[in-house]
This record gives C-alpha cells, sequence and structure tokens, in this order.
C-alpha cells in the first residue's frame, strides 16, 4: 500500500511539472531561455517518457482502470500502423521515423498515468476544478497584455523572428496573441482545451466563483488568436454537449437553462471586454471569404493526397513541423512530392 501512494504521488507530481512546461515552455523559449529553446522544447517529452517508465516498473498489480475492448483494438492497431510507418523507406532519416512515433504516441501514455496519479475519476474531477482558474487566468491574462500591447513590444516577440514574425489580424492590425505558447496554433489549441473543458466541467456540476472567473477568462480569450475555427469548434463542441447532457438525465432542464444564461453572460462580458478583438476576427472572417471552402477541406485534405501518398504513404513524422530540423542538410520537406503546399493536419 505504502509503494503504491508513494508511486501515485511521484506520478501525480510529475504529471503537475508536465503540465507547467506544456503551459509554459514557449514562455521560456520567446522571453528567458531562447538560447536553449530546442531543448525546452524536448523537456516537457523527456519528462514524460521518464513518468511512463517510472510508470510501467512500479505500476501496481491491480489498478482501478480499463480501456473498453473495442478501444483497445483500435489503439493497437493505430499503433502497429504507427510503428511500421517508422520504418517506411521515403522517410530522408530514422530519426524522423523516431519523431513520428512520438508525436502519434507518446502522449498517448497518459491513459496509463492518470489512473495511476488519481485513482479515481471523483479525484480527477475533484484536481481538475480546483487547478482550472489556476491553469488558464495567467495564461489568458498574457494573451490580454499582449492585444493590449503595441505589435513591436517584446511581449509581442514571436518565437522565430522576434516582433517581425507576429502574424496580424483585422483592419487596426491587432496581434494574432501566442500567449505563453511558441506559436499560435498553441494558443488556439489552449483557449478551444480550456472553453470545452470549462464547458463540461460545469455541465458536471462546478460553480465556484473561482472556477467562473477561470471559465470566464478562457471565453473572453476566444477571438485573440484571430482564428475562426477556434470559435466555431468551441461554440458547435458546447452545443453537442449540452444536447447531449439533457437526454442522458446529466441535468435537468432548469439547469440547461441555466446554463445558457450563464455562458450567454460570460459571452456577453467577452464582447464588451474584447470589443476589438472580435471586430478584427469579424473584418477577418469577411476578407476572407473566398477560403470558406477551408472549414471543409479540414476534413476532406486527406483524400486529395491519396494518389500522391499511395497505399504507404511517406512515413511517421514526414509531415510533422519540427522533422526539417532533424535533417538541416535537406530542404524542408523536399522528401514530399508535394513539398511544404499543405496546412490542414488530415492531409
Amino acid at each position: 500500500m505504502m509503494v503504491k501512494h508513494a508511486t501515485s504521488s511521484f506520478v501525480l507530481w510529475g504529471l503537475g511539472v508536465f503540465l507547467l512546461l506544456l503551459l509554459y515552455d514557449g514562455a521560456l523559449r520567446k522571453w528567458a531561455l531562447p538560447g536553449a529553446e530546442q531543448v525546452l522544447f524536448i523537456a516537457k517529452d523527456a519528462l514524460l517518457l521518464a513518468l511512463l517508465a517510472y510508470a510501467l516498473i512500479n505500476r501496481p498489480r491491480q489498478i482501478n482502470a480499463s480501456m473498453q475492448p473495442g478501444a483497445q483494438v483500435l489503439f493497437l492497431l493505430y499503433a502497429s500502423w504507427v510503428f511500421l510507418e517508422a520504418g517506411n523507406l521515403n522517410l530522408p532519416s530514422v530519426l524522423v521515423g523516431i519523431w513520428g512515433l512520438k508525436a502519434h504516441l507518446l502522449y498517448a501514455s497518459l491513459i496509463l498515468l492518470l489512473p495511476l496519479a488519481f485513482g479515481n475519476l471523483e479525484n480527477l474531477f475533484r484536481w481538475l476544478v480546483k487547478a482550472y482558474p489556476w491553469v488558464v487566468v495567467p495564461v489568458c491574462a498574457v494573451a490580454f497584455a499582449q492585444l493590449a500591447s503595441p505589435a513591436d513590444s517584446a511581449i509581442n516577440q514571436a518565437l522565430k523572428g522576434g516582433t517581425e514574425g507576429a502574424a496580424y489580424f483585422g483592419e487596426e492590425g491587432l496581434v494574432r496573441v501566442t500567449g505563453t505558447f511558441s506559436y499560435i496554433s498553441g494558443m488556439g489549441a489552449f483557449v478551444q482545451a480550456t472553453v470545452l473543458l470549462g464547458m463540461g466541467l460545469f455541465l458536471a456540476g462546478a460553480r465556484s466563483r473561482l472556477f467562473l472567473v477561470g471559465l470566464g477568462f478562457a471565453v473572453a480569450t476566444l477571438p485573440a488568436t484571430g482564428s475562426r475555427a477556434v470559435i466555431v469548434t468551441a461554440a458547435i463542441s458546447a452545443v453537442i454537449m449540452l444536447c447531449s447532457a439533457l437526454p442522458a438525465r446529466l441535468i435537468g432542464l432548469r439547469s440547461a437553462v441555466r446554463i445558457i444564461l450563464v455562458m450567454a453572460v460570460l459571452g456577453a462580458i467577452s464582447l464588451q471586454t474584447q470589443d476589438a478583438a472580435w471586430v478584427a476576427l469579424q473584418e477577418r472572417a469577411e476578407s476572407s471569404r473566398y477560403d470558406e471552402i477551408r472549414f471543409l477541406t479540414a476534413f476532406t485534405n486527406a483524400f486529395d493526397f491519396f494518389d500522391v501518398a499511395g497505399l504507404f504513404g511517406f512515413g511517421a513524422g514526414a509531415a510533422n513541423l519540427g522533422s526539417p530540423a532533424l535533417v538541416p542538410d535537406m530542404a524542408r520537406f523536399s522528401w514530399l512530392p508535394v513539398g511544404g503546399l499543405f496546412e490542414e493536419e488530415s492531409g
């Protein structure tokens, strides 16, 4: 029992450090230690790999967690295909294949680590509710400061190219913020994930003032990255979650109405406090109507490359944005017939 408790505590603390690196390694790479940015980039991966090794060695024989058989089969098939593709002869380097393994499978190890750290879903839920505002508010505060600062200020410095590497949106030229992350995509994923996590926790009964402050910050940050996909995904997902909770009897009609009202109030606060960002986002959407089809190509882009890729494609990691750093003697994505002419992840 003592060994099990020690393992749980170690994994929990390790995951806490991993979360901090996940949230702030971009800030360290941009502002604190730019000279060590590549080391910082892989630090969280090295930590997660070490935690996985520790957990496998010290994993208790009995653990209160299991994966559905169907999910197990699908995951094993997926993992087997990734391992096969890590040895694809079209890859420019063995290192790229290893990097592909990391990109596809390493974060899946959280499936093994979370039950060790928390023991049961109730503990995980309580931790998420308590940690939520402390995770959300600091990162969003940095984003608000970036929006309020001049484009050439130090806080808007990009990872590569200083302030010249910043992206803008709207007629006023607002900076598309990166927050504490290295790139806009990281901040966009953070905003999207925290809004939906907050919505899920709210549906599950989280109602404390501090939690609602965190949820309010997350909603207020929705337009900050200038990404239309973040808004659309968050809105559609929130509606699906609410509509699913009602027939599943997770909430009653009165609770659903209360939740809608709270989200409407938080949305109104966001419109009021971040009106410039919402206007800029609207202007970007109106000026980019020609590529509205991208809402569809995010799902269909893979089919456009089937003829080029063939049955076995070009290997795990071949199109990962970090792969060119592993083969510095070659032009970026020169090992792909289309080069770097792709954006949607499915392609």
